[in-house]
């Protein structure tokens, strides 16, 4: 397992903790590792909203861990299935919705809000959303909003799912 991984499974206080104990000696106390241990059980073990658990995993995975990953739902809680592969978890994903559902979402948005998202999406993605508003300009709305900080665009873009995904 990743270290990085792992010490972000942990809550603020046993991560440093944990940081403390490796840095002074190199490992950590039994005692510490039992606490560490309890937490993980604790808070890992029983999901209580297995949905919203799923979805937020999913949002983080590689494209191969997250396909394996909806493969084992659909084998095991068809329902689960069903409810979660009509979801966005990426913007990247917008391709793989109905591109009426999407094209409702994104009508209601402003033009700034979605210039901004696709300034961070992939060819494909801009292609997508391109030829579902063909009257509009895109390049003239994004030389008109200038530079755009990262954050801008991670916002437009969240906006933009949370929005397909209540729809």
């Amino acid at each position: 397992m990743n270290l990085t991984f792992f010490v972000s499974l942990l809550s603020e206080e046993l991560r440093t903790k944990y940081y403390e104990e490796i840095i002074r000696n190199g490992q950590v106390t039994e005692e510490l590792w039992k606490e560490i241990s309890y937490y993980l059980e604790k808070t890992y073990k029983e999901l209580l909203s297995v949905e919203e658990q799923i979805i937020e995993l999913l949002r983080n995975l590689e494209d191969v861990e997250k396909s394996r990953l909806m493969m084992t739902i659909q084998e095991n809680d068809i329902y689960l299935f069903n409810k979660i592969s009509t979801k966005l978890f990426s913007f990247e994903d917008i391709i793989s919705i109905d591109r009426e559902r999407v094209k409702i979402v994104l009508c209601k948005l402003d033009m700034d809000t979605l210039c901004k998202a696709i300034l961070g999406a992939s060819p494909r993605v801009i292609y997508y959303i391109q030829n579902i508003f063909p009257d509009i300009d895109f390049v003239e709305a994004r030389r008109k909003l200038g530079s755009v900080q990262l954050d801008e665009i991670l916002q437009a873009q969240d906006k933009i799912i949370m929005k397909i995904n209540n729809k």
